[in-house]
């Protein structure tokens, strides 16, 4: 379903996702790499793949526990840069991939069990590719574009192909982009997936947008304002963002392309510089595009690195600046509750980084929220299903409605509730923390829960 709320302020913004403050911390993955992936689910973060500053390849996964504070490290089946790797249902998966000298790619997806801890029975995408998008929508993990390589990127062919795995049957189905490309920027936003941007060839970029609505099961296309590769995707209440990247004839972009997915109508804003190569993700409400650089037109190089940080504020429309500690582009990005992880990346000074900066938003809102606002929520952690149980003395409807909001402020699940002490279904959601919005004429009420399977 669309999400309805730009900003939250008809129901949480102001109580729950309000960031109080917050602050940068460092860490270190055990190999420097650049062009690899990251991906969060069930309270881990992982960070797949990649090459060092000699363009060899790595099956490295580094793994940190953010509850324990602790990192490990597994290995993948395949090593290669430009995997794409996704959460869903307390697993990640980790797929596709090449070898950057020998052209070798894999068609592998690993499949890692988060509650077991171990490596479970690998699946297989329809062709092998790296440098492919992966985005998980309703209860399909989408596999999408992509480019075989050849040795030394001598023999670069994008592809349309899209894999689709649905995780309550088991069964694979594939699409057809709209056009064949690969280094797309992907993200979700209620029931759609978008998946922007890319190029065929060095020469030959895209502006298309193609659009999964896992509703319907069907595909809809859209356009960016040019067409341009390696940019960044996220989502923030009912707007999907699209920023910078590179065309043959731009070494990179600022322009920042907005689509509000209610109306899907089109506006557009501007980095603080223009950058390719650059992440994003959203949390505590804010959309942060990390970090990036510039390209060569002449060799397709990377020549310069950006330590900059633009900030967008999904509840006022407004942009601030921060910076990273260290310059980066080709960096893999993921967060998890309310840590955002930025890790690895190039600088052609400096070369490989193996630093993870860590951005930590520390929400004050709930610790702000009288009592006779709290809904209480039991089990929590759950499973499966919630029960709600509302302060008494408060006059209620027979009939309104819940909302259950991820930390990005996206709309995952809403349903009519029918009396005072409700049974909320929550075993569809994937595992981590959500926030539980229900308003009614004369009041508001909110809470906080987590899913753990």
């Amino acid at each position: 379903m669309k999400s309805k709320i730009s900003t939250l302020a008809a129901l949480l913004s102001i109580f729950i996702i309000q960031p109080g403050f917050s602050q940068w911390s460092t860490a270190s993955i055990s190999q420097a790499r650049f062009a690899f992936t990251a991906a969060s689910e069930g309270g881990k973060v992982f960070f797949a793949g990649g090459a060092n500053n000699n363009l060899v390849s790595t099956t490295r996964v580094d793994i940190y526990d953010v509850a324990m504070n602790q990192w490990s490290t597994k290995e993948r089946s395949f090593a290669g840069a430009k995997p794409a790797a996704i959460g869903a249902n307390g697993k990640i998966y980790i797929a596709g991939g090449f070898d950057l000298l020998s052209g070798n790619e894999t068609d592998v997806v690993d499949v890692y069990n988060v509650t077991t801890g171990q490596w479970e029975t690998p699946m297989h995408l329809s062709m092998a590719r790296g440098a492919l998008s992966a985005e998980y929508v309703g209860n399909k993990l989408i596999f999408a574009g992509g480019e075989t390589i050849g040795p030394n990127f001598t023999n670069e062919q994008a592809v349309s192909v899209v894999d689709i795995y649905d995780l309550v049957t088991g069964v694979w189905d594939t699409h057809t982009l709209s056009f064949p490309r690969s280094w797309m920027a992907s993200t979700t936003n209620g029931s759609k997936a978008f998946f922007a941007g890319g190029f065929k060839n060095i020469t030959t970029f895209s502006n298309n947008v193609d659009i999964y609505d896992a509703v319907t099961g069907t595909w809809s296309v859209s356009s960016l304002s040019a067409a341009r590769s390696q940019l960044s995707a996220t989502s923030n209440g009912n707007k999907v963002l699209f920023a910078g990247g590179w065309n043959a004839t731009n070494s990179a972009f600022s322009v920042v392309d907005i689509l509000n997915v209610d109306s899907m109508t089109w506006t557009s804003a501007t980095l603080s510089s223009p950058r390719m190569g650059l992440p994003a993700q959203t949390i505590c409400g804010k959309s942060y595009f990390l970090g990036g650089g510039t390209i060569d037109l002449a060799t397709t190089n990377i020549n310069s690195s950006s330590k900059k940080v633009d900030v967008y504020d999904g509840d006022s429309g407004t942009w601030i600046t921060d910076n990273l500690t260290t310059s980066r582009c080709e960096m893999a990005s993921a967060y998890s509750g309310n840590k955002l992880f930025v890790a690895g990346g190039y600088d052609p000074i400096s070369g490989m980084r193996s630093s993870v900066e860590i951005y930590t938003c520390i929400s004050t809102g709930l610790q702000s929220i009288e009592e006779n606002s709290k809904v209480q929520i039991f089990p929590n952690p759950s499973q499966s299903e919630i029960t709600l149980q509302f302060p008494e003395n408060i006059e209620l409807p027979n009939t309104f409605e819940a909302k259950i909001f991820d930390m990005t402020g996206r709309i995952c699940f809403q349903s009519p509730l029918l009396n005072a002490s409700s049974v909320l279904e929550i075993g569809q959601l994937p595992c981590g923390t959500y926030l539980l919005g229900i308003s009614t004429e004369k009041s508001r009420f909110f809470g906080k829960f987590v899913v753990f399977k």
